[in-house]
């Protein structure tokens, strides 16, 4: 990964509560990723399709094969933990958040997930 990854959504998944009940949704998602290898750390740009460029994460690669990379990123403020897995010989990758915190009153932990298909 010597170049930057342009990684769009193919598609978003949401696992959450409403009304009291476990709900699940997914969409086309709108996200787009641009991530930037720096040493044994991936940086991460998010945009969502209606900025031109968002905030920057700081992601700690955790494994690595000539195939995949895999990194992770622990929230400081909440139990959260943000995963990225990029499959370097597809052009693809999941982002991952799931959150134990329960949200809004909510009784239950949250869980996204966005599929991505990446260019250098």
């Amino acid at each position: 990964m010597a170049k930057p990854l342009d990684c769009r959504a193919v598609m978003a998944t949401f696992i959450s509560e409403r009304n009291g009940k476990v709900e699940a949704e997914t969409s086309a998602g709108a996200d787009h990723l641009t991530v930037v290898r720096s040493g044994k750390f991936l940086r991460v740009t998010y945009r969502d399709g209606t900025q031109i460029g968002g905030p920057t994460d700081v992601y700690t690669i955790t494994a690595e094969t000539v195939d995949f990379v895999s990194a992770v990123q622990g929230m400081r403020t909440l139990p959260a933990v943000h995963s990225l897995v990029i499959n370097k010989r597809m052009g693809s990758a999941v982002w991952t958040e799931s959150d134990s915190a329960p949200v809004l009153g909510s009784k239950y932990p949250t869980a996204s997930s966005v599929f991505l298909h990446c260019v250098n």
